[in-house]
């Protein structure tokens, strides 16, 4: 987890979406956010800690980030990722 906290803390602070992988570079999880780092570094406050969260950490190995060039436009990526992906940790599109 350590590894992953460090991780957090170089991902770009624009728009995009975060996709955690975990072994054999499995899709984990895909989101969006406004702030990549921000939004990931919320996983890492203790209050943040929910089922999906702990489960995330715990399987996690990196974090790809993929900046877009606006909101709209990470909310188009992480449906066709989810879509293609179908990660364990998204609720189904």
């Amino acid at each position: 987890m350590t590894e992953l906290r460090d991780q957090a803390r170089t991902l770009p602070d624009q728009p995009g979406v975060y996709v955690w992988r975990g072994e054999d570079d499995a899709v984990l999880y895909v989101g969006k956010a406004q702030s990549i780092r921000k939004r990931v570094a919320s996983y890492f406050r203790d209050e943040a800690l929910d089922h999906k969260s702990r489960g995330l950490l715990a399987r996690g190995v990196w974090i790809e980030p993929i900046v877009t060039a606006s909101e709209s436009e990470a909310l188009l990526l992480e449906q066709r990722l989810v879509k293609r992906h179908l990660p364990p940790f998204n609720v189904r599109l």
